[in-house]
């Protein structure tokens, strides 16, 4: 509890491709964390719990997060959600905002199917740059095609496997 702000800072400062683990905090001293058992920090990663912990080397100490996790990380590993690590998640909600400002210019355009294809051309071209740019892994990709039930409403679905992550994340918009 003392440190939660701190946790909770940690996490929204890290950029949304990187696990908020991956650095060490700033303002906290190393060596605090050193209470806890092997056993104990796999139990509470486990369970979904997100904490703080001294890792040691041959002649450092680094106070990191252990693993950003949402509960969801708590379930059986065999029915575990594939967005349960933070900076999966984040990764694939950007990779999702970016799609929408992409896809927001086809509503002005002409409704035509070359312009679909326009679109098809532009969603994958932000797949490949987040790729090249290491945020995702090969094998992202993204369809847009006109909904079936309102010709006003495109769609856009895909499987995203962001970067660190063996699992794809599926996901469809409007």
């Amino acid at each position: 509890p003392k440190y939660f702000g701190k946790i909770i800072a940690k996490i929204c400062t890290t950029p949304y491709y990187e696990e908020p683990g991956y650095t060490q905090f700033r303002t906290i001293s190393n060596g605090e964390f050193n209470v806890r058992t092997p056993e104990q920090e796999k139990n509470l990663q486990k369970a979904g719990v997100i904490f703080i912990r001294d890792e040691l080397t041959r002649k450092d100490i680094y106070t990191r997060i252990n693993l950003a996790v949402s509960t969801g990380f708590a379930d059986n590993i065999e029915t575990r959600p594939n967005d349960c690590l933070l900076h999966a998640r984040r990764n694939v909600d950007h990779l999702i905002r970016e799609l929408f400002d992409v896809a927001f210019t086809q509503l002005k355009r002409n409704e035509t199917e070359v312009n679909l294809k326009h679109l098809q051309t532009d969603v994958d071209a932000l797949v490949d740059a987040e790729i090249e740019a290491g945020n995702m892994m090969p094998g992202t990709q993204c369809f847009v095609e006109e909904s079936t039930k309102n010709p006003y409403d495109l769609v856009i679905e895909g499987n995203a496997i962001p970067v660190n992550s063996t699992s794809s994340i599926g996901f469809g918009m409007y």
